[in-house]
């Protein structure tokens, strides 16, 4: 799954308003513990919107993706749905 918000209607908080309701959802189901995504290094909007939602960095991907010449870094990252018990 990839989330994208046209550049048309960025700032308006849509991509944050889709997200959040995705983990509501997500919290409802009972088995589900966590939830794992990736961000490249130079989307410091959606890292910052993920992080905000309570996403937490675990790792980093060297040159996760390559677009023409170009090598892209991704942050590895986690939400943590249920507490272990």
């Amino acid at each position: 799954m990839g989330v994208y918000v046209s550049p048309v209607v960025r700032g308006r908080k849509i991509g944050k308003a889709l997200l959040f309701e995705f983990l509501e959802r997500a919290r409802e189901l009972k088995d589900l513990e966590q939830i794992q995504l990736s961000v490249t290094t130079v989307s410091s909007a959606a890292y910052a919107l993920y992080h905000s939602l309570g996403f937490q960095e675990y790792g980093l991907e060297r040159r996760a993706l390559r677009n023409n010449n170009t090598y892209l870094d991704e942050h590895l990252m986690v939400l943590f749905l249920q507490t272990i018990r």
